[in-house]
């Protein structure tokens, strides 16, 4: 995907919820710094005279002094070809070229947020409630399969400007990193599910939290546990930004069908 479109991507996001360019809507505390380039500079007096990059606290503080009205803008990322090139050495991969390009578009701030799926009996039955913050099953009649909307929360994998690649580093998850693989987020819908880009095929793959193998000696060992949620990054991002609306039980088709 181009620049451009990954900025449309973004834009039908934001459309659909605005709240979520505000600072204070996005989860940032664990981020050990932040770039002022980041911020708007007609909203902030004496722009000029903030450091180039803030603390997580800073920050806060910063919007704090503003009433909370402090919204983050989308800047080209500091990435270079070079950059990507060390990354895949480091971590022994190839990337997929529409992950490489969504890479070197847009250092983005965007995490910790909702989308809406298609839910079935099967596939995502569970949607979560925003105000409540509890997870409600869609299906108390069991004669009752028609299709409903399930929405599921998902961190975002944000980018941070200057040090846009430690979020896929994954540390937590080497040994998928071993095998291929590439840590997206974790998706919360039926369960817990943490996304992956499998870097051989390009696919975007989900496993249980609980329920892969921790002592998998092999790609072929680890795969077995992998369930395909999206036939490339391009998907996996018209779907989690809500451009497109995601229906797993006929993605898991298409992929399918692909496959033969």
């Amino acid at each position: 995907m181009k620049r451009d479109q990954i900025m449309e991507c973004f834009n039908a996001f934001f459309e659909k919820y605005p709240e979520k360019r505000l600072i204070y809507k996005n989860r940032l505390e664990e981020m050990e710094h932040i770039s002022k380039q980041y911020l708007h500079e007609e909203d902030i007096e004496e722009w000029d005279k903030l450091p180039e990059t803030l603390s997580a606290f800073e920050l806060c503080k910063l919007d704090e002094k503003y009433n909370h009205t402090l919204k983050w803008k989308l800047i080209p990322t500091s990435l270079k070809e070079d950059d990507i090139i060390a990354f895949e050495k480091e971590m022994g991969l190839k990337l997929p070229v529409m992950f490489r390009e969504y890479l070197l578009s847009y250092a983005s701030l965007l995490n910790d947020i909702y989308v809406e799926f298609v839910g079935s009996i099967d596939y995502y039955a569970y949607t979560f409630n925003v105000e409540t913050g509890k997870s409600e099953y869609l299906y108390e009649d069991p004669d009752d399969v028609s299709e409903k909307t399930a929405v599921v929360r998902f961190d975002f994998p944000y980018l941070l400007y200057g040090d846009e690649l430690t979020v896929f580093k994954g540390e937590d998850y080497s040994l998928f990193t071993d095998f291929g693989y590439v840590y997206l987020g974790e998706l919360a819908g039926n369960g817990q599910e943490l996304l992956f880009l499998d870097c051989c095929t390009g696919m975007v793959v989900s496993f249980d939290h609980d329920g892969y193998n921790y002592e998998a000696e092999s790609r072929e060992e680890l795969a077995e546990d992998a369930w395909p949620r999206f036939v490339s990054f391009d998907d996996f991002l018209y779907y989690i930004l809500g451009v497109k609306k995601y229906d797993a039980e006929k993605e898991e088709l298409r992929i399918m069908n692909l496959q033969l």
